[in-house]
């Protein structure tokens, strides 16, 4: 407990660390789609590690927005934060990830930024293989991240999208705040939240489990109960949610990122991350 002590305490001071006096990111462009056209005109550049080891490799993120954002939405393995803005049209833009080693190799992974039609629906991810990866120019140095990005989609009249923009963007690292491994992990205050709210889950008890869990968590779980009915749902939880004994053997690690913390879990399907939020003085699944 002393070294979990320890270990969240620099987590947090890291968080607490006063902001050093870098210029913002700045774009100049547009992103054109079905909606109508956006005004590109903020830029953030972050590296990804994949220390939570979803990703094919380590990434280079580039997010050019019509709007400020906070830097972190472009922080650890998920950009749940990030989609979570745009379905509430917070935001509008592309993110952009390549590797950071080959600036010029392809392809080039992207997300379109833009709500969806429906709740239901996911957001348009798609991929550029040829042309730079849709690049006319890009470098990094001194801590920046500098290019042009211009990109035409072949889809679809509903779902043609372009984007065109030059933009410089101060260039930060996603390095974890701490790491914890095998025994030490499950008995984290992360994974025993995660056990909690999951246990909570499987009996059916959602008041429980929203003690262990965001509101935004909660409104998501409440949401698709009610579109599949209780009955389904439970049926959902006991499929893909272990007994508690289970679970506990297969969290391999909890890495931590500031305020944030994903446990990284080993399934026989494969690998999976719950992420979870410290907030209120309590981590919660988010």
């Amino acid at each position: 407990m002393a070294r979990w002590t320890a270990v969240m305490a620099l987590a947090l001071a890291v968080c607490a660390a006063p902001a050093l006096a870098i210029d913002p990111g700045k774009a100049t462009g547009t992103l054109t789609t079905a909606q109508g056209a956006a005004s590109l005109s903020h830029a953030y550049a972050m590296q990804y590690f994949n220390e939570e080891g979803l990703a094919e490799g380590p990434e280079l993120r580039v997010l050019l927005t019509d709007r400020a954002v906070d830097r972190d939405l472009l922080s650890g393995p998920m950009l749940t934060a990030l989609e979570r803005v745009v379905r509430k049209g917070g935001v509008k833009g592309v993110v952009l990830r390549l590797d950071p080693k080959e600036l010029n190799k392809v392809p080039v992974r992207g997300t379109l930024l833009i709500p969806p039609p429906t709740p239901r629906d996911g957001l348009l991810f798609f991929t550029i293989a040829g042309d730079s990866g849709g690049f006319e120019s890009l470098k990094i140095g001194n801590n920046r991240v500098t290019g042009k990005a211009v990109f035409k989609s072949n889809a679809a009249e509903a779902s043609a999208f372009a984007y065109e923009a030059t933009f410089s963007a101060p260039l930060f690292k996603d390095d974890p705040s701490g790491r914890l491994i095998g025994r030490k992990a499950a008995e984290s205050p992360p994974a025993q939240a995660l056990l909690a709210f999951e246990r909570s889950l499987r009996l059916g008890d959602l008041t429980g489990a929203g003690g262990y869990a965001t509101a935004t968590k909660m409104a998501e779980i409440d949401a698709y109960q009610a579109a599949v009915g209780p009955a389904v749902f439970l049926e959902e939880v006991a499929a893909r949610t272990p007994d508690t004994r289970v679970r506990e053997q297969q969290i391999q690690e909890v890495v931590l990122r500031g305020k944030r913390a994903y446990v990284i879990i080993l399934e026989e399907s494969g690998r999976t991350v719950a992420p979870l939020v410290h907030a209120e003085g309590t981590w919660q699944v988010d």
